[in-house]
């Protein structure tokens, strides 16, 4: 797993990542010509019960609501804060909603 954490993270209880997961908080100032140089971004937040699946990657000022379920290999490049569905692709898309009955305790409020 990669963490590059430059504008933050929170994570909650419960949550489970796969091997190879990269976060990146921030992305690079290109104007400045500055490696070290980034640019400002809302954290990355994954609620209660979040489960991330192996090679994902997840993108700045994204937030993953309680019982998202990352997808193998996914690209997350927006947030899906309601919680409670199935995401998978490049990029990242809803591809399942989860039922009471589907839901686990780790990821039920």
């Amino acid at each position: 797993t990669y963490i590059q954490a430059f504008n933050g993270m929170i994570v909650e209880p419960e949550c489970y990542l796969g091997p190879h997961v990269a976060f990146i908080t921030a992305n690079h100032d290109y104007h400045t010509g500055a490696m070290e140089a980034h640019l400002p971004a809302d954290p990355i937040i994954l609620r209660r019960g979040v489960w991330v699946g192996a090679h994902t990657t997840i993108l700045p000022g994204v937030e993953l609501g309680p019982g998202v379920i990352v997808g193998a290999g996914s690209v997350v490049t927006r947030s899906f804060p309601d919680g409670h569905v199935v995401i998978a692709g490049v990029p990242a898309r809803v591809v399942r909603t989860l039922s009471a009955s589907q839901q686990t305790p780790s990821n039920t409020p």
